[in-house]
């Protein structure tokens, strides 16, 4: 074979293998972002199970403080109508129905934040 073939042959051969790399660089690029997708998407769907999950426990825990507000109302209004407050503040009864609320409320006596003035509200 001569010089200038196998100079040519060398050169074919030296683009074929750079064309190659090339490829088999971008399928182990696109390889790898793929798995980062999919790894993406696992961790969403986790998320998606999480926040449904959370959902589920704050409708719970809704549904038993509102039961447990109306009965706590309905207890408080039978209190209040006693002719006890013509001369106490609170009887036992009263005293025991404030210390259980204050009980589930450990923030019941820290003050909360100002109301804000509704425009154009007179003032007192």
């Amino acid at each position: 074979m001569s010089f200038y073939l196998q100079c040519a042959l060398a050169l074919v051969l030296l683009v074929a293998g750079g064309t190659g790399g090339w490829q088999a660089r971008g399928w182990k690029a696109d390889h790898d972002r793929r798995v980062e997708l999919e790894q993406m998407n696992r961790d969403m769907v986790r998320r998606t199970e999480h926040a449904g999950e959370a959902a589920i426990a704050l409708a719970d825990k809704q549904t038993s403080n509102t039961v447990r507000r109306r009965a706590a109302d309905r207890e408080i209004a039978n209190v209040v109508t006693r002719t006890v407050y013509a001369t106490a503040c609170l009887d036992a009864d009263g005293m025991r129905l404030l210390a259980d609320e204050i009980g589930r409320n450990p923030h019941a006596g820290e003050p909360r934040a100002a109301v804000p003035a509704v425009a154009g509200a007179s003032g007192p």
